[in-house]
């Protein structure tokens, strides 16, 4: 739903006449907005889903899951909102530039949180190499 909607968006966005110089990014960040959008409409649900979804999962990996759930959060911590959300869409395959269109940033201060957030993370994960 969310992807189509997204591309609805960009096409009405065409044929209004508005120019779009990075479409990737353009329709990334629409998405992105639309599904908080989703997100906040369906929050008070949650506690309901997420208690059915354990019930249903009670013989599978818990373990793993807790485990994938506090790494999440660690380097959640670890990092700035800026660097994470830089962070995360690099590691999503975009470029620089996309990012930058996608955030409204410059190309050269997601390069800069890109690697600030590559630092901390080797510090945190890797901390006998930090100290070489």
């Amino acid at each position: 739903d969310a992807l189509q909607e997204s591309f609805m968006r960009y096409f009405v966005a065409r044929c209004s006449g508005d120019e779009i110089s990075t479409p990737r990014a353009w329709i990334y960040r629409v998405m992105h907005n639309y599904l908080l959008d989703r997100i906040r409409e369906e929050r008070c649900h949650c506690a309901y889903r997420a208690h059915r979804r354990m019930a249903s999962r009670q013989y599978q990996d818990i373990e793993g899951e807790c485990f994938r759930h506090e790494f999440l959060l660690l380097i959640r911590k670890a990092l700035t909102p800026r660097e994470y959300a830089c962070f995360r869409l690099r590691t999503e395959g975009l470029r620089y530039d996309e990012i930058a269109a996608t955030l409204e940033l410059t190309s050269g201060t997601v390069g800069a949180m890109v690697h600030r957030a590559i630092g901390k993370l080797q510090k945190l994960l890797l901390p006998e190499r930090s100290k070489v």
